[in-house]
């Protein structure tokens, strides 16, 4: 029997991906189901997000399934996600109208949960004085703050920077 560690990256009626890191730096992808134990327990439910052991039988090796839940740093109610990095908490600038409660329950939420909350506010181009004064609301606060506008393009390259050194 071999094991090796991977993420569960969706799960859809007791069947899961979970992706597994090789030694020469790919990636495997999995189809697989449960070990029976895991499937009994609300406590031990498995979450996208979660880290996993796959156990491979050595008289079967196309037979694989997710044997142990391993330790999570945090998990999510709704959605049910596990071990969490960042929480992109989005606002629009306009059409909607920005909702300053719903914002500030995620981000209450993420700090609750040791998950690191960035606010995005979009449509900058809509209304850019409620987009300003929205981020200046939330850099104030201490939050990373990208304003954002997907028909000008301003601000996306600034996020996908940021996404790509803090995702890693």
């Amino acid at each position: 029997m071999t094991e090796k560690q991977g993420k569960i990256t969706a799960g859809l009626g007791g069947l899961f991906e979970v992706r597994c890191p090789e030694p020469d730096g790919s990636v495997t992808r999995y189809s697989l189901r449960a070990k029976g134990i895991l499937r009994r327990t609300e406590e031990d439910r498995l979450l996208v997000g979660d880290n996993v052991l796959v156990t491979t039988a050595e008289n079967a090796p196309d037979e694989r399934v997710i044997s142990a839940l391993l330790a999570r740093k945090n998990a999510l109610i709704r959605p049910p996600v596990a071990n969490l990095d960042l929480l992109f908490v989005i606002l629009a600038a306009r059409s909607p109208d920005p909702v300053f409660s719903t914002a500030d329950k995620l981000i209450s939420i993420a700090e609750y949960h040791s998950i690191a909350p960035v606010v995005v506010v979009t449509k900058a181009d809509l209304s850019p004085d409620t987009a300003e004064e929205v981020a200046r609301v939330y850099h104030t606060a201490g939050f990373p703050v990208f304003v954002t506008s997907r028909k000008t393009g301003d601000g996306l390259a600034a996020l996908h920077d940021y996404v790509a050194n803090e995702v890693r």
